[in-house]
């Protein structure tokens, strides 16, 4: 398993504030890259064509997340094909976000070295959503103690039924 999350946040927190910058940041990203393993922009790439959850072009949600970059309260980390996007929501709570093209054996192996990665930060809960009951199951196998509910988020300007996880760290 490939952890990066240094090289991609402190080369996207480090970057002058313009979203370009950022940008190329993401592209130049090689550091403790595995075979096998997709460059960062193809994972979200992937991820994003297979979830198509918006109306952006791929070009827009890009520069989007570019933009969300420039906040020191959001992090990139990378664990052989997944990205995770980390918003820190308050000093010990994170939202996290997933961009992945592994096999599900792998996303729960990413999803547990994530978890630790967290919790070595200091962060003592994190908080996702999903709106396909597929990750009901990859969440009991990571074996982690992840509490599921179930809410309603806003996507795209319409509410949607998802599955909240929270994991206590």
């Amino acid at each position: 398993m490939s952890a990066t999350p240094e090289s991609l946040q402190i080369a996207a927190a480090q970057q002058p504030d313009k979203t370009p910058d950022v940008m190329a940041a993401l592209k130049n990203e090689k550091q403790g890259k595995k075979e096998g393993e997709l460059h960062v922009l193809e994972i979200i790439r992937r991820s994003f064509n297979r979830e198509k959850t918006t109306k952006d072009t791929f070009e827009v949600f890009i520069q989007k997340l570019a933009t969300k970059l420039k906040d020191p309260n959001n992090k990139l980390a990378k664990f052989g094909n997944t990205v995770f996007l980390m918003q820190k929501t308050d000093p010990t709570t994170v939202e996290v976000h997933t961009f992945s093209a592994d096999t599900a054996a792998n996303l729960i192996k990413n999803f547990t070295g994530a978890a630790k990665l967290l919790k070595n930060q200091g962060i003592k809960k994190a908080v996702t959503y999903a709106d396909s009951p597929g990750y009901l199951e990859i969440a009991k196998k990571t074996g982690l103690p992840v509490k599921v509910g179930q809410s309603a988020r806003v996507v795209s300007g319409k509410a949607q039924p998802v599955y909240t996880f929270e994991l206590e760290l």
